[in-house]
């Protein structure tokens, strides 16, 4: 079974669009926003993973907007691993409003390493003990 992080926030007034509803680039910064809070409460640093010279890029992101968040919902975003290669991984990411539990948003990332050359290396084995 694979660790599964979850981790929540309130939609504020600065992120609804026109429409009334979180505008769609948002919940890019939202899904970013839990897996860095994830690092942190695996006793990992993003910028420690720079410092060791490794850099993780987003190669890919596919979105499904489930329904609309709205102002102040309490949102959860969850995630996981679901696929490791050997310089790339992926990762599965929802979002649900609290109370109800209505689905928001389902996302999938993958992410590939490089080094300071920006050559693709081997996923560091202490991040994948973290998150699997």
């Amino acid at each position: 079974m694979a660790n599964v992080f979850r981790t929540s926030l309130r939609v504020r007034f600065s992120e609804i669009d026109l429409y009334g509803h979180v505008h769609h680039a948002e919940y890019l910064k939202y899904l970013e926003w839990a897996r860095m809070e994830h690092l942190k409460q695996e006793d990992l640093s993003f910028v420690d993973l720079m410092d060791k010279g490794f850099y993780v890029v987003v190669v890919n992101a596919n979105l499904d907007f489930v329904s609309p968040a709205m102002y102040d919902e309490e949102l959860v975003v969850s995630g996981y691993v679901n696929e490791v290669g050997t310089t790339s991984l992926s990762m599965i990411q929802e979002i649900e409003e609290r109370e109800t539990g209505r689905s928001v948003l389902r996302a999938e990332f993958t992410f590939v390493f490089l080094n300071r050359d920006r050559e693709k290396v081997p996923v560091p084995k202490h991040l994948l003990e973290a998150l699997l």
